[in-house]
């Protein structure tokens, strides 16, 4: 059946297997479906220059200074593997040793990423990568391609609530796009050399998938598998530590670039991150009580400057196939709200805010049963 319009279910998602932290690689690479991909979108930021001269209302020039940045924003639902972190922008834990810093060895980490559109509406784009085999090298001729090369996080953030499901979203600058349709199991690599400015001698891009990551276990819906563990307030209010009424949680991570640009090339030699990286924890909970203190300080919020110290969260994510743990680091206390309304119940809300480095302040654990 041929297709009208794309559907989610016709496209299906690649990300490349490299060991290095560039992406642009002269020899083929591998790759793999990027896990539970629930939303998606792309933006072009065209960098105009506008001239102007004396004399004259009118501008003298209107060019373009610039390759085009790309903006990819990619949304998808943690899995115990770590899958998705782990391959592309995080240094990650799983198993018994001990997790890094999520920023450990990846400052100047960039892959690509390849969305792939099966040509036929009626066909969903997954079953043509089923196998029985550990892994298999799939013919996609006939096949559309919209590719991003050199892809660069810049935030990252984790959402879960009450009722609903827990979902990662990730933002990326990219450097370039490409529209391709497949004749065969690869196709050339989107990433370009940006210290020559180019893509020649670039490898192929394979089509390749391992089994075992095809459909990694996900974790409970909700809250329901959810743990927060968290340290109390040191200033008077609501105790989020042990047990307690949580809503909702989420956890952002912002990593400023600084694109670097010189002669003889169109596109940014580099993209700087700017450490520390900043980050930001917001809660939401129902107020069963407050915190009164068991000191003359403790339940005043006047002995905020003589006894702020930072806290450790830890949150845990669970569900049938595992779970997955973020620790977060000497967070600050930025803000803390109630509300209440007539008929509903008071709700309690606070930010945190933190630094990350390539030693500390986030850390992300899976545990795969």
């Amino acid at each position: 059946m041929a297709r009208n319009v794309l559907k989610t279910n016709n496209t299906i998602v690649l990300v490349p297997i490299i060991s290095s932290d560039s992406s642009f690689t002269t020899s083929n690479s591998q790759s793999n479906i990027y896990s539970f991909v629930q939303a998606s979108s792309f933006s072009v930021d065209l960098p105009h220059r506008q001239l102007k001269q004396i004399g004259t209302q009118n501008l003298v020039g209107d060019v373009l200074i610039a390759q085009p940045d790309v903006g990819l924003e990619i949304a998808y639902m943690p899995e115990p593997n770590l899958f998705n972190e782990g391959i592309t922008f995080f240094s990650k834990k799983v198993g018994s040793n001990p997790a890094p810093s999520v920023l450990s060895g990846k400052l100047e980490k960039a892959t690509n990423f390849y969305f792939l559109s099966n040509p036929n509406e009626g066909e969903d784009a997954q079953d043509t990568f089923e196998a029985s085999g550990s892994c298999a090298t799939i013919y996609l001729s006939g096949w559309e391609c919209v590719a991003f090369g050199n892809c660069y996080l810049t935030s990252y953030s984790l959402n879960y609530a009450v009722g609903a499901l827990p979902v990662v979203s990730t933002s990326m600058l990219c450097s370039n796009m490409k529209f391709e349709q497949i004749t065969g199991r690869d196709l050339q690599s989107v990433a370009i050399n940006l210290q020559s400015g180019n893509n020649k001698q670039v490898g192929n891009q394979d089509f390749y998938y391992e089994d075992g990551v095809l459909n990694p276990s996900p974790l409970n819906p909700g809250s329901a598998g959810s743990i927060a563990s968290m340290q109390n307030l040191q200033v008077g209010g609501q105790p989020l530590g042990g047990v307690h009424c949580l809503q909702s949680v989420a956890l952002d991570l912002n990593i400023n670039r600084v694109s670097s640009y010189g002669l003889g090339s169109d596109y940014a030699y580099n993209r700087k991150a700017q450490l520390p990286a900043e980050g930001a924890v917001t809660v939401s909970s129902l107020v069963s009580g407050f915190d009164y203190g068991t000191n003359s300080l403790t339940g005043f919020i006047s002995g905020v400057l003589n006894n702020e110290s930072g806290y450790n969260f830890d949150f845990t994510l669970s569900g049938t196939g595992g779970w997955v743990g973020y620790s977060v680091e000497d967070a600050k206390l930025n803000s803390y709200s109630y509300s209440t309304a007539v008929n509903d119940v008071m709700t309690f809300d606070a930010n945190f805010g933190f630094q990350v480095t390539e030693a500390a302040g986030l850390r992300i654990s899976g545990y795969p049963n």
